[in-house]
Parts: structure tokens; C-alpha cells; sequence
């Protein structure tokens, strides 16, 4: 099964207390149906100072991107070393719009 594209991809910064540390990732979300709200999720590339730093439970941070910054979840690892992200609400990015849509449409 093919993946999704990502609605984002490329540098960042996890704010984790007070640290920061660059890291790149993948993100992409969808609104909910049922209660409308934004929710996005994603992975971030391994990162070992990150990774300490994070310990082995989740951790709320603050996820800058170079198109916005946004309160996320740090989570879990996958067996390649990427912790997961969780937001809800605006992303860190820009979402595309149906006027977006219409644009590539008419190239």
C-alpha cells in the first residue's frame, strides 16, 4: 500500500523544555469529520541528541517549521528510530486550499 504524500517535508526545530534541537520531518494531516478539528501527525528522522533527551515517554513540545510553529506530542519510536509527532489544530505548516487546488488545475 502506497503511502501518502507528506503535507510537509523538511527542516524543523522540536523545542523539548528548554532545548532545541533541528531536526528534518514528515508530517501530513486531515480534518475530522465528526468533530472538525485539524489533526496532523508525522515522524521525525532519528536524531540521537533528541532521542536522549526525549527519554522513553511522550513529551509535549513546541514543533517550528520554516511555514509556522504549532504545541505537539513526541512520542513513541518505530523500529527505524523516527519518534512521532501529534497535533491537533493549526499545523506547523500551510494547508492547501481549494483555490490551491484550482490553481494547479488550470496550468
Amino acid at each position: 500500500m502506497r503511502q501518502p504524500d507528506a503535507d510537509y517535508l523538511g527542516p524543523a526545530v522540536v523545542v523539548l523544555g528548554d532545548r532545541e534541537f533541528a531536526v528534518r520531518v514528515r508530517l501530513r494531516g486531515h480534518r475530522q469529520p465528526i468533530d472538525g478539528i485539524y489533526r496532523w501527525y508525522g515522524r521525525v528522522d532519528p536524531d540521537s541528541a533528541l532521542d536522549a533527551a526525549a527519554g522513553n515517554r511522550k513529551q509535549r513540545v513546541e514543533l517550528r517549521t520554516t511555514e509556522g510553529a504549532a504545541n505537539a506530542i513526541l512520542g513513541d519510536r518505530d523500529f527505524w528510530g523516527r519518534l512521532r509527532l501529534v497535533g491537533h489544530s493549526a499545523p506547523p505548516y500551510r494547508i492547501s486550499t481549494a483555490d490551491d487546488l484550482d490553481a494547479r488545475m488550470t496550468r
